[in-house]
Parts: C-alpha cells; sequence; structure tokens
C-alpha cells in the first residue's frame, strides 16, 4: 500500500458480475428461464426479474416455491434446479461464441488494484458454480478479491454487505457498480453510492430509477477511475 493511504481514507468498490464485469445478461436469463419452466413445469413465470423480492439466483425459485407450492424449496429441490440451470447454461455455452467481458473490464479490475486509492471486492446474487463458468468463459479474473454470491445468501443487500465484510477493513467511501435496477435497490438500502453500467434502455432504466452516473463500459479507464472517486 503507498504511503499516506490508510483503509479509513480510501473507497471501496463493490462490483456485480453479470452484465456488469460481463455481457451474459441475455443467456443467463434465456437459461435460468429454460430451467424454471422446466422444473415447474409450467410457461406462465414471469422473467422480469424485478418482480421477485429477491433478484438472485435462490432468491427467485425460492419465492416461486413459495407462490406456486405454498413451502420453501427443499435443500435437494435447489440442487434439482440448480443442476437444470447449470446443464442449460453449458449446453447454451458450448452452442455459441464466447461470452465477453464489458469492454475494459479486465484492464479496470487491474488498475483499481493496483491504485492505492482503492480496494475491490466482487458481489452477485448468481450461485458459485454457474457464475464461475461464465466468468471462465468471458476470461475474467476475479481471484485474488473478496467475494460474496448467492451461496451465501438469498438477499442481495445480504451478500452484497458479506463482500464488504470480507474486505476486512474500514472505508471513507463505498461505491457499487452495477447494471441493473435491483443493484441501485441494493446500493440505496446500504447507503452506498452508485455508478451505472449500461447502454440504451438499460441506462435509460437506471437514471429513471435514481442512477445519476451511468457508463456504458469501462473502456475509457482513466475517466471510469476519476468517475470512482466522485460519485
Amino acid at each position: 500500500m503507498t504511503a499516506g493511504f490508510e483503509k479509513e481514507h480510501r473507497t471501496l468498490v463493490v462490483f456485480d458480475i453479470d452484465g456488469t464485469l460481463i455481457q451474459s445478461m441475455a443467456l443467463d436469463g434465456e437459461c435460468y428461464g429454460a430451467a424454471l419452466f422446466e422444473h415447474f413445469d409450467a410457461t406462465d413465470i414471469s422473467l422480469d426479474w424485478t418482480t421477485y423480492e429477491h433478484a438472485s439466483d435462490p432468491g427467485v425459485v425460492t419465492e416461486l416455491y413459495a407462490r406456486r407450492i405454498g413451502r420453501a424449496p427443499t435443500a435437494q429441490e435447489l440442487r434439482d434446479f440448480q443442476h437444470r440451470f447449470v446443464s442449460r447454461l453449458e449446453a447454451a455455452m458450448s452452442d455459441r461464441e464466447p461470452l465477453q467481458e464489458t469492454p475494459g473490464a479486465s484492464r479496470l479490475l487491474s488498475a483499481l488494484a493496483a491504485d492505492a486509492r482503492f480496494e475491490v471486492v466482487i458481489a452477485t446474487g448468481a450461485w458459485r458454480e454457474p457464475i464461475s463458468m461464465k466468468l471462465a468463459a468471458a476470461g475474467v479474473d476475479i481471484g485474488g478479491f473478496p467475494f460474496a454470491c448467492g451461496d451465501d445468501a438469498i438477499e442481495r443487500a445480504r451478500i452484497f454487505s458479506l463482500a464488504v465484510e470480507r474486505a476486512a477493513g474500514s472505508f471513507e467511501r463505498i461505491v457499487l457498480v452495477g447494471d441493473g435496477v435491483w443493484d441501485i435497490v441494493t446500493a440505496r438500502a446500504l447507503g452506498f453510492s452508485f455508478l451505472g453500467v449500461g447502454s440504451g434502455a438499460e441506462a435509460e432504466r437506471l437514471r429513471e430509477e435514481g442512477a445519476e452516473h451511468v457508463v456504458e463500459d469501462f473502456s475509457r479507464l482513466d475517466a471510469v477511475v476519476e468517475l470512482l472517486t466522485r460519485v
């Protein structure tokens, strides 16, 4: 660490993954939705993740059990659904072009890791197995950063709080970088600043939900780093 920068004067940057670090939302939603239809033997299931209390891999399927069956899923039922989802994801990824990182994502992670003003943690509502598959396919390495995921909790706020706790320090500011409305909700609930990632209709939706700062991607590295110092 560069002399003069104590942790309490640094910025902690919390990155979401799907749609933020990697361009995986369309594929992920398609495979997760198909697994839901098959698992519940139904097609009248909303794939608008904003309609669920907890927009996470375990959260959506758990809520659907409560709505449709009147109880929580058993551990085996959750494993069965996760297996369906992972199988769908594997098949889809083998038939298509490789997943891509959001332009500039790996460079940004490396730059922040080397910058004494910042520390990075990673948080996602996805389960560890499918998110690891997608990260590997996109060539994004998060192995050196504290991490929390859908295996740790159902609630996104709890997942992101755990990631912050795993940074093992106090910080002057915490910025959540995410692409979804649920990320804005999480940032607001936890008192974090927010930097949105998206373009077109997705960016407009983030702004409508209150995001003051939205970038299309991370290709303008210096501009993004500067923005992270003031959002």
